[in-house]
């Protein structure tokens, strides 16, 4: 990877700002930014809104470099940086004017942009907000803001990845953040989330239940039900932000097969289909729960238990929690269902 512009956007409490360029070990940090965001997990696809945010100002970055390069010429990219920097300000402003009445207000951070080329030889435009609290030089005691090392310092980011022959257009864009803001999506960046969240509730629901009952049913019964149980429970009962990958290793962390059959060899299989869904089924794997998606129809569990008699389970109930099997002496086979006091009093 070639970093071919890095500058440190810092704003001051009276929200001016300075460009300054970033120099110093500090490449290493961006590339780890830039696979921190773009090669992850857990990230959000986005497109462009046409004529909202930055978009444009990111265009004309990428093809000022391009021409300059052909022309052998280093450009001056400062004045599009402070462009986009004015943009963030206005939209910040905008969204302070109507959340101060609540309350509330915009957290505002040094911005860094970068402007990097990939092995691939594919041009990406990073934009993140930073922590813009800076840190004391140990010997002048002068107060430095800078590139922090620490990830979490870095609060939200946007990777724009840009095709540049025959002509320049930005092929897709990932943003890494926590919870939403508006403002930094919608009003600075001039994106929209490429999926809405009743698609990719409904998309993921479907698409691991598929995987479960082929992979995990047809080796054991058992630990399909249960496993389709404790997926559908870890996600709907709280509702609100969801993230797909830490589901997937809390689904099989610490998880005691019922059936021996489904060894550790079938667990591992298991696991990497659903790691490969996101991109195979295509949804995000942040994301908010759409409670509209969930539907009947691919949470409920319906089980034939005799000829004109079907038992049907909700997503929240563990059949092993309440149903036991047995048998006669006869060698019939039976099952147990534990139930209220209402219904026991009618078989009784």
């Amino acid at each position: 990877m070639q970093i071919l512009y890095k500058r440190i956007i810092q704003i001051d409490q009276n929200n001016q700002f300075q460009i300054k360029e970033l120099v110093g070990d500090v490449d290493e940090n961006i590339r780890e930014l830039l696979e921190h965001t773009v090669q992850k997990s857990e990230k959000r696809e986005y497109e462009i809104i046409e004529g909202n945010g930055i978009n444009r100002q990111v265009i004309t970055f990428a093809r000022a470099w391009t021409d300059s390069v052909e022309m052998e010429q280093i450009p001056n990219l400062d004045k599009l940086a402070g462009e986009m920097a004015d943009k963030y300000l206005e939209a910040a402003k905008k969204s302070n004017e109507t959340i101060e009445r609540m309350g509330n207000k915009v957290r505002t951070g040094n911005l860094l942009f970068a402007l990097v080329r990939d092995d691939s030889r594919m041009l990406q435009f990073i934009a993140a907000q930073i922590d813009n609290e800076g840190f004391f030089e140990s010997e002048t005691l002068e107060k430095l803001t800078g590139f922090p090392d620490d990830n979490k310092k870095i609060w939200k980011t946007a990777v724009f990845r840009i095709v540049v022959s025959p002509e320049i257009y930005i092929d897709r864009v990932f943003v890494d953040m926590k919870g939403q803001a508006k403002y930094w999506t919608d009003s600075f960046l001039g994106l929209k989330a490429m999926r809405l969240a009743k698609e990719n509730t409904d998309k993921v629901i479907k698409a691991v239940d598929r995987v479960l009952k082929v992979s995990v049913g047809k080796v054991s019964e058992q630990d399909y039900a249960v496993l389709r149980f404790t997926f559908l429970h870890k996600m709907l009962q709280h509702g609100g932000e969801f993230n797909y990958i830490d589901l997937i290793q809390d689904l099989f962390e610490n998880y005691m097969p019922r059936d021996p059959k489904f060894n550790d060899k079938c667990i591992d299989q298991v696991k990497d289909k659903l790691r490969r869904l996101p991109d195979e089924k295509g949804f995000d794997t942040v994301f908010l729960i759409d409670a509209s998606a969930v539907k009947p129809d691919t949470t409920e569990q319906k089980l034939e238990v005799a000829s004109g008699i079907e038992l049907r389970l909700d997503w929240d109930v563990n059949p092993y929690d309440v149903i036991s099997s047995c048998t006669d002496t006869d060698g019939g086979t039976y099952i147990k269902i534990r139930c209220s006091a209402e219904l026991y009093k009618k078989f009784h």
